[in-house]
This record gives structure tokens, sequence and C-alpha cells, in this order.
């Protein structure tokens, strides 16, 4: 991976937040319904929110759960 400065603004979590940082994109899970139990569905979205990909994705993302501005999840 390669951060992408754009001005003078490094590509940081807390830039986004802060809305220094010009870029960012909220990412959905769509389904029909809830994920059923034991589903390839349901462990691809436990991996993502609550197993090993949150520590893979953690310097990198945040839910919107833990935002201050959750409105920033907010299509807009």
């Amino acid at each position: 991976m390669v951060p992408l400065r754009i001005g003078d603004q490094e590509p940081t979590l807390t830039g986004v937040e802060e809305g220094d940082y010009p870029y960012w994109q909220t990412e959905y899970a769509y389904s029909y319904g809830r994920a059923p139990d034991g589903s390839i569905a349901q462990a691809f979205l436990g991996f993502l929110t609550v197993e090993a990909g949150r520590e893979t994705l953690g310097p990198y993302a945040r839910l919107c759960s833990e935002v201050d501005k959750p409105g920033l999840c907010e299509p807009g």
C-alpha cells in the first residue's frame, strides 16, 4: 500500500475524522436480510467487524460505530 498525500495532508484516520484529509469513502456490506448462521457471509462479516480482520484493517479503517462523527458514514 502506498499512502496518497493530497496537498500537504497525510492520509491518516485522524485527518479523515477531523475533516483535514479531503478524501474518504464509506464501505457497506449488503445482504438480503440477516446472513444465515454458519454461512460464509456471516463468517466474512464477523471477520471484518470483530475478528482478525479488525486487527488487519485497524490502522486503515474504522467502523462507523467507532468514529466521533458517525454522520460522516451516512451517504451524502
